[in-house]
């Protein structure tokens, strides 16, 4: 018994020789896969919560109110889901958005009135009431035949540029003195709605710059206009007259409106937030350093 013994101890001596000491290692590996490390789990619960956190933080009004009580700089200050890391959550989390991921009312009330509208709506205004009276209504002709009026809430451009300079750098040629008829209540972009669409050649490029900067998503007008190729593939519509009646304030979407891009965008992270949460409370506690979710 003693020799066998001997014989089996020598024998992992030569194993362990020749493996290079895994034999020996082996067994504390085996444990070492088996025991999570607690900044393995954190990581879980952080890419869990992570994109929900970034909505948060990416849709309510941010920086200190100017001396017109507008968030001017919203758009400087937002954070990208690549810095929303666990040391962020501790220390730098608004408590806005503490707010937004424990008070579904706080979340609906960030979509119908997101924090970038406030300080949009105050720009356009303010390009509004600077429009010169001769640009506010313009004729170019009455005597033209098959002449059709309108009245619409008219939009001129998704992507309005800070000056004149990038505006005839930037644009396209094809896009550059267009007038849109608005297929919803916020912002749509003239390229996005080509049906209907018209051409407001009439304005030099600067004067419609002018009106761009006003109306990039709603301005009451009423409008006479031809029509080229009608019902056709190449229809052209083309603006001879037209007189701005209001500007309209943007207002955001409906929170019951299911087919709003924005409110689909929020029940597909919510979704898919709820679902991470759920597998991993199943296995672990919620962590300290996390805020409360209630979805």
């Amino acid at each position: 018994m003693r020799e066998k013994i001997k014989n089996i101890f020598w024998a992992i001596i030569v194993i362990g020789f020749f493996s290079g000491g895994l034999i020996f290692y082996a067994p504390f590996w085996v444990v070492d896969k088996l025991v999570e490390t607690e900044e393995e789990i954190d990581l879980k619960w952080l890419n869990a919560t992570r994109g929900f956190i970034h909505w948060c933080e990416d849709n309510f009004p941010k920086g200190e109110k100017d001396a017109e009580g507008v968030n001017a700089n919203w758009d400087i200050l937002r954070v990208q889901a690549d810095d929303i890391t666990k040391e962020y959550v501790m220390n730098n989390l608004h408590n806005k958005t503490k707010l937004c991921l424990s008070d579904k009312n706080y979340r609906i009330n960030l979509i119908e009135n997101p924090g970038w509208l406030e300080s949009s709506n105050y720009f356009e205004k303010k390009a509004y009431d600077t429009i010169p009276n001769e640009l506010l209504k313009v004729t170019s002709s009455s005597n033209l035949k098959d002449l059709k009026t309108k009245q619409a809430i008219m939009n001129t451009d998704f992507i309005v540029w800070d000056t004149f300079e990038d505006f005839m750098l930037f644009s396209d040629e094809e896009q550059k003195q267009l007038f849109c008829d608005s297929t919803s209540n916020i912002i749509t972009g003239c390229f996005e709605s080509l049906r209907n669409t018209y051409d407001v050649s009439i304005l030099t490029p600067r004067e419609y710059f002018i009106i761009a900067k006003a109306c990039p998503s709603s301005c009451l007008m009423k409008f006479d206009y031809i029509v080229e190729n009608e019902n056709n593939y190449n229809e052209k519509k083309y603006i001879k007259n037209y007189e701005i009646l209001n500007w309209e304030e943007s207002k955001g979407p409906d929170f019951d409106d299911k087919d709003d891009w924005s409110v689909n965008q929020y029940y597909e992270v919510l979704e898919v937030t709820e679902k991470k949460i759920k597998d991993l409370l199943t296995t672990y506690d919620w962590p300290d350093w996390l805020p409360e979710i209630k979805t």
